[in-house]
């Protein structure tokens, strides 16, 4: 007896993969995708075929999202999810997809959870939401977490683009933790090469506010940032254990010396330095330190 085959065009299957994702559930704690109402809009052919077509995508789909990890980090009123996935890290802001530097934005989470402005929430799979956004972009996601992850991994690296946008969001907070950003991003490895001129054109807007030139400001960033290193150094000082010691009594001491921004920077910096962690995942849990503890001087 033949077998029945069943030809299903590329608009066909773009509809199914779309219908199916609508009906997956993830769960937060062990990312395991639970099947919804049973599908209604029948492919041509066989009934059986249709199913069997929907289950393929709905493995397919659960697979990618136990490969993956997202935490969802809030500034102030926006919200940006971070996605690690084998090597890429992945941002996704509003319906947008972004492939970034690991080293870059590795530093660009230390430095904007530093501030105590952000909040980070804890890591879990990939939820329905995120795979939707990766499908609406073109990721195949019916086929399977191994050719997702070389999609992702040749996505066009938009590293620049979003560092302007994160640093510009910190804006929101004011001029004076604006300003410690800025100057923060100019010291930092890579960040400051990349986006040296544009960070000062930043600047120019607020420099009256501050009452500090930028290549001042510059200036007391890079040495908070070499004190930081030395001191934390010394003290062994470890943020995934709580302790902000170091950190609180140097910014203080600077503070008291030389002015509210060096005092900011050397408190950000001796935060900066603090994280142990080497990759997103690990950086993003210690980051949930600092939730809620602006620097205050």
């Amino acid at each position: 007896m033949s077998r029945k085959v069943v030809h299903i065009t590329e608009s066909q299957l773009k509809r199914l993969i779309e219908k199916v994702i609508e009906e997956q559930a993830v769960s937060n704690t062990d990312g395991n995708f639970h099947m919804g109402q049973s599908y209604r809009q029948e492919v041509p052919g066989s009934k059986a075929s249709g199913k069997a077509a929907q289950q393929a995508v709905a493995n397919a789909a659960a697979e990618v999202a136990r490969a993956g990890k997202q935490v969802l980090i809030k500034i102030g009123n926006i919200t940006i999810k971070v996605i690690t996935y084998g090597a890429a890290v992945i941002w996704l802001i509003g319906k947008g997809v972004y492939k970034l530097t690991a080293a870059i934005a590795n530093s660009l989470v230390k430095l904007i959870s530093a501030t105590g402005k952000v909040v980070v929430n804890t890591a879990t799979a990939l939820d329905t939401m995120a795979i939707k956004t990766l499908t609406s972009v073109g990721i195949a996601v019916e086929k399977g977490a191994k050719w997702v992850g070389q999609q992702l991994n040749s996505l066009k690296d938009s590293t620049i683009s979003v560092a302007k946008w994160l640093i510009g969001a910190m804006k929101q907070f004011g001029a004076k933790v604006w300003a410690k950003v800025l100057a923060g991003a100019a010291a930092i490895a890579g960040v400051g090469q990349q986006l040296g001129s544009w960070l000062q054109s930043q600047w120019t807007s607020i420099q009256k506010e501050i009452g500090v030139a930028w290549d001042q400001a510059k200036s007391w960033a890079s040495g908070a940032l070499k004190s930081a290193g030395q001191a934390i150094s010394k003290a062994a000082s470890n943020v995934k254990q709580g302790v902000a010691n170091v950190a609180n009594t140097v910014a203080g001491a600077a503070g008291k010396a030389a002015g509210w921004l060096q005092g900011f920077l050397s408190e950000l910096f001796n935060r900066f330095v603090s994280f142990k962690g080497d990759d997103m995942i690990s950086i993003l849990s210690e980051a949930r330190q600092y939730n809620g503890k602006a620097i205050v001087l």
